[in-house]
């Protein structure tokens, strides 16, 4: 594979001249899209030109539908991807999309080996930039992985944070929280939102006596079907809640290594039902029908698709979930329990009870679509971006 030709690096002083940022992803996802054709288009008013460096994306990856048609602003790198010590690691070959840029924005990931190049070489320049979760969360970390972590933080020029709560952990690392942007990270959560409210009565009713649902009582499950969502626990859960409401129904959504698991339990609980995968009006009228979205293992952007579809989360007190967990309030927009399967079973069968309570909560999800729109996302970023070429260096 050819690497990108050069792009012309323009220096802090040449007075006119059109900055460049570059943005390092490992593929480029179909819910990412949007969110980079905005940033380009809003970047570019601001007289910034953008570049996307990613790799292929995998040919395990194809099925899962993810993969997208490149932009014209988007360079596939030469990526070399390999284990060490059982952990997955990768290296991008960047050559002149780095060279050529005055801001690289990378992920904040020890398993990408650019990065150590890019921060840590004597001579590096362009500015660097960390866009991430702020501190580990959805593993555990050993001891030489926060050092490693807060080392790579450190050394940065700039921090783009998930959401408040990781920039609160990028300052306690002793990075200047003046040089933290924090963009909320979502997903086109208005379109969602606008397919929810454009589903008819009609659609509603055929989509029941398709997949043979009730009224009432049906649970919702949308994600990667992997080891992460801990699915024999929602599954143990749901047979709980079935025994208490004989018309309970769990809709599965989604595909992955455990899709066999699902489709096996489906032979054997008749509550369940397993659909593929979902997006757009689809996911609008699965939520449309449902009351809850049962997700007892980690909850990452689905938080946002909650509000959208005004179908709230029942979640765990699970210690790996994704900052995007942070825009959940208990007992507001979504509920927690204890990490059990007995007592997440008690809070969908209470959620479930609770009508009036429910509605509630549901009215708490449509509000807070708002405060997450990708419009949003996309100015603070590109805020952030301005801030930092401006901004001389640390």
């Amino acid at each position: 594979m050819e690497a990108p030709a050069p792009l012309g690096r323009h220096d802090d002083t040449d007075a006119g001249a059109q900055a460049h940022v570059t943005i390092v992803e490992d593929y480029l996802f179909e819910y990412r899209r949007p969110f980079f054709e905005l940033l380009e288009a809003t970047l570019a008013a601001r007289s910034i030109r953008l570049s996307v460096a990613v790799g292929r994306v995998p040919d395990s990856f194809v099925p899962r539908g993810d993969d997208v048609p490149p932009l014209p602003f988007v360079h596939e790198v030469p990526t070399r991807a390999f284990s060490f010590a059982g952990r997955r690691l990768a290296y991008k070959r960047l050559s002149g999309l780095a060279a050529g840029s005055d801001l690289v924005v990378v992920d904040q990931a020890l398993r990408h080996l650019e990065n150590y190049q890019l921060l840590f070489r004597r001579r590096r320049r362009p500015k660097i930039a960390l866009w991430g979760h702020g501190a580990r969360r959805v593993k555990a970390a050993t001891a030489f992985e926060r050092f490693l972590e807060r080392r790579m933080t450190t050394s940065a020029d700039w921090f783009f944070a998930y959401t408040p709560n990781g920039a609160a952990q990028v300052a306690a690392s002793g990075f200047d929280p003046e040089r933290i942007t924090v963009v909320r990270n979502t997903v086109d959560v208005a379109e969602l939102a606008e397919l929810r409210r454009a589903v008819s009565e009609d659609e509603r009713a055929r989509l029941r006596a398709a997949l043979d649902l009730p009224a009432r009582n049906v649970g919702l499950f949308i994600g990667a079907l992997d080891a992460s969502k801990r699915l024999p626990f929602l599954l143990e859960a749901g047979s709980i809640v079935a025994r208490r409401f004989p018309d309970f129904v769990l809709v599965v959504v989604g595909d992955g290594d455990d899709r066999p698991l699902v489709e096996e339990a489906q032979r054997a609980r008749s509550w369940l039902r397993y659909v593929g995968r979902a997006t757009g009006v689809d996911k609008a009228r699965l939520g449309s029908v449902s009351d809850v979205l049962l997700m007892p293992g980690r909850v990452g952007l689905v938080a946002v698709d909650s509000f959208a579809l005004r179908t709230p989360i029942v979640t765990t007190t699970w210690p790996y979930h994704a900052p995007e967990v942070d825009y959940l309030e208990d007992g507001v927009n979504a509920r927690f329990s204890g990490d059990s399967v007995t007592e997440y079973a008690q809070a969908v069968a209470e959620v479930l009870t609770e009508r009036d309570a429910l509605s509630r909560l549901k009215d708490a999800c449509a509000a807070a679509v708002p405060d997450y729109s990708l419009d949003g996302m996309v100015e603070r970023f590109a805020e952030g971006v301005a801030a930092a070429l401006a901004t001389p260096r640390a």
